[in-house]
């Protein structure tokens, strides 16, 4: 609680007296903050989060110094095509979660998150945003921050404990899985799980690798390593398959000269790790643990011996996840079966052996927004995921390394795979996306 506490009061001191730290602080901070380093409000109330309280200051702040002033950039937001796509959103979700708000404490909490953590938050970063250099700054932050978080990650990975569980200020029941996979703990970070630390190091390493391009300071360079490290030691297969697409989506869409600076880079890379491979057995066996549970994911006669807590490491597990969608759709195709409908014991799945079966998990993203959110709710998160796809590789200059657009293409295209393995609302992936409108909206509202 100490900690909390003096946390709070550096935030508060660089938010009110120290503004021009404002943007690098709050990106670098807000994405790694635990869930659990909270205060506890009682009655079912959502939890007051260390990055809960971050935004609340920074809305203060916004309000006291714009003298009560909120302005939005409709113009810049229609020109380029996002609005309609931001509405479907917003009021999809919304209104699939107003449902379930007077029966369920979690449809308040989502409804709360959607609510103060997307809409609200994005009406506060654009009051901050006026030029495009406070967008690398923001990207530098939230980069800077990765770094810090991998080099903790991948201590606790040696260490044998993750060092982010002293944080921890909640008495309730919190994600912190703390899984061990072919031998050794998971990375897992502050992310309470696994997969969820590996979402974000796949978010994080387009943009490390933006700003070293751009900036050729060698640092960032080595962020982007750390944060490849961080993610392979998460153990993710899905993150694992969205960062060997990450890097031939970049490869192909790259200048000739920079195609071989990559070459040259991955080779150095394959060279060290075959060597390590020969001369270190707990390397090689890590090495073929994991290559072995990807393929696994399409042969189910791969069996992987110490594998962790998966039930299955095949791509049946995430197959029968579908038969969700005809459950939910059997019960409540347009609002779907509630925020947690896993957790509360609702949701089912379908096996040929057992028939229907109670489900306590959600591995599949797109899965999770139509069982929780149904026909609206689902509606909502496909016109918004698209839409920042299609306008980002239509507003990217392929083979300028300065357009940002690019870094933000791969990311949006990435975080479309992850979801496929993930049931995970990011609060990384939301930050980009209000970057992503800043970047191109900044000067428009200068016209």
């Amino acid at each position: 609680m100490a900690l909390l506490l003096l946390f709070n009061l550096i935030s508060l001191y660089i938010i009110f007296f120290k503004r021009k730290y404002i943007l690098f602080y709050f990106f670098a901070i807000y994405p790694i903050l635990p869930d659990y380093f909270a205060l506890e409000l009682g009655g079912g109330l959502p939890l007051l989060k260390a990055s809960r309280i971050l935004i609340l200051a920074l809305l203060v702040s916004v309000l006291v110094y714009n003298r009560g002033k909120i302005y939005l950039p409709l113009k810049g937001i229609k020109k380029i095509k996002i609005f309609w796509p931001m509405i479907l959103y917003f009021s999809g979700r919304i209104i699939a979660n107003i449902f379930y708000v007077f029966n369920l404490s979690e449809a308040i909490n989502t409804e709360f998150s959607i609510i103060f953590e997307q809409l609200i938050l994005m009406i506060v970063v654009v009051q901050l945003i006026h030029r495009k250099d406070q967008i690398l700054q923001c990207i530098n932050g939230m980069v800077c921050g990765s770094g810090i978080v991998a080099c903790l990650s991948i201590a606790s990975v040696i260490y044998g404990e993750n060092i982010f569980y002293h944080l921890n200020c909640v008495s309730r029941n919190m994600l912190m899985a703390s899984t061990t996979r072919l031998g050794i703990i998971r990375a897992e970070a502050g992310f309470g799980h696994p997969v969820y630390y590996g979402v974000y190091c796949a978010l994080i390493i387009p943009i490390a690798y933006y700003i070293y391009e751009n900036k050729k300071n060698v640092i960032y360079l080595i962020i982007c390593g750390l944060d490849i490290i961080a993610l392979l030691l998460t153990e993710s297969r899905g993150s694992i398959v969205a960062l060997i697409f990450m890097i031939i989506i970049t490869f192909l869409r790259m200048s000739k000269v920079r195609r071989q600076k990559i070459i040259r880079i991955i080779g150095s890379v394959i060279i060290v790790t075959c060597i390590l491979f020969i001369l270190i057995p707990s390397v090689r066996e890590q090495i073929e643990g994991i290559f072995n549970s990807i393929f696994a994911i399409v042969n189910t006669n791969i069996v992987i011996e110490d594998f962790g807590e998966n039930s299955t490491t095949g791509l049946d597990s995430r197959l029968i996840q579908l038969t969700g969608v005809y459950w939910t759709i059997l019960n409540n195709a347009l609002f779907g079966l509630g925020a947690s409908c896993h957790t509360r014991g609702v949701l089912k799945y379908y096996k040929e052996k057992i028939g229907w079966f109670v489900t306590s998990t959600i591995d599949n993203g797109y899965v999770g927004y139509f069982v929780q959110e149904g026909i609206i709710g689902t509606i909502g998160f496909f016109s918004l995921i698209i839409s920042l796809i299609k306008i980002s590789n239509k507003l990217s200059e392929k083979r300028d390394k300065k357009n940002l657009n690019n870094t933000f293409f791969i990311c949006f295209f990435v975080y479309a795979i992850e979801m496929f393995s993930v049931a995970d609302s990011s609060q990384t992936f939301w930050l980009i996306i209000i970057l992503f409108v800043c970047y191109n909206t900044v000067d428009i509202i200068k016209e």
